[in-house]
Parts: structure tokens; C-alpha cells; sequence
């Protein structure tokens, strides 16, 4: 995990997520995740992350969460890995291609959405699962793309 560089155009201490990852605490960091996004997004109000929130996102902060995920998982988890499926699967907006995305993260399991709470919290979770990034998971493949990581 040395070997990343924790980069912010917005000021943001990655080091917390830095340390979570690297204890295999992957419950507390997808949560520290949502919170350090928000700060990148200079998000002011106490609700949850929204698409307009991910698209203030510094590219620079985007690529650093994922890279200190890739490297906490041996490239099993981040937001390139959850791209690199989607793109896999056509880049399907709809709720079909969707559903079908959540089966391939391992969100959904016979045929239904699981909780934040029931996800796979370990290494042996489909590549991809982690972070959890349901609500805005489009928000974040959008502004993956555009940041061009």
C-alpha cells in the first residue's frame, strides 16, 4: 500500500481509508469511502452522496480511492474493477442491465438486492463487490469514464 500516493485536488486526508484497507476492514472503508467522497465532492449538507455530488468529484481524488482499493485487494476491488465488469456487460443503463451488473458484484443474490449489511466484508466477495456504490453506481461509472482512469 506504500507505493500509493495519497493525492487530493481538494485537500482530503486518505489516510484513514488508507489504514481501514490495509487491515482488511472493508466494512469500515466502504463507509469511509461514501465519506471521504463527499468531502471531495465539497459536499455541504448531512444527506447521502447523490449523482450531482459524484459528478463535482476531482478525478485525482476518484483515482486515488480507487487505487488504494486495488491495492489493499490484490485488484479484486475498486471502481476500475466495477467498470471493467460493467463495460463487460454492453454498459447497460436499464434496469435488465442492471440487475444483471448487481448479480455479477454479488449485490443481488436470488434475484433480489442485499443490504449494505449482508455484503461479502472479505476477500473471497465477487470482484467488484466492494465498495458498495448501489445508489450512485452509474454516477460513478460516468465520471470513471469521463476522468479517463
Amino acid at each position: 500500500m506504500s507505493d500509493v500516493k495519497l493525492c487530493s485536488d481538494r485537500g482530503v486526508d486518505y489516510t484513514t481509508l488508507q489504514d481501514l484497507l490495509a487491515n482488511g476492514q472493508w466494512k469500515a472503508a466502504s463507509r469511509e469511502t461514501t465519506r471521504v467522497m463527499l468531502m471531495a465532492a465539497r459536499h455541504t449538507s448531512n444527506s447521502e452522496l447523490s449523482a450531482s455530488d459524484v459528478e463535482k468529484l476531482p478525478c485525482l481524488d476518484l483515482q486515488t480511492i480507487d487505487q488504494l482499493w486495488l491495492a489493499s485487494s490484490d485488484g479484486r476491488f475498486g471502481f476500475s474493477v466495477q467498470y471493467q465488469i460493467w463495460e463487460n456487460l454492453g454498459k447497460g443503463t436499464d434496469w435488465d442491465s442492471y440487475c444483471q451488473l448487481g448479480d455479477a458484484l454479488g449485490w443481488r443474490t436470488g434475484g433480489s438486492w442485499i443490504s449494505f449489511f449482508k455484503l461479502t466484508y472479505n476477500l473471497q466477495a465477487p470482484p467488484g463487490h466492494l465498495p458498495f456504490a448501489h445508489k450512485w453506481f452509474f454516477s460513478v461509472m460516468n465520471r470513471f469514464e469521463t476522468c479517463q482512469i
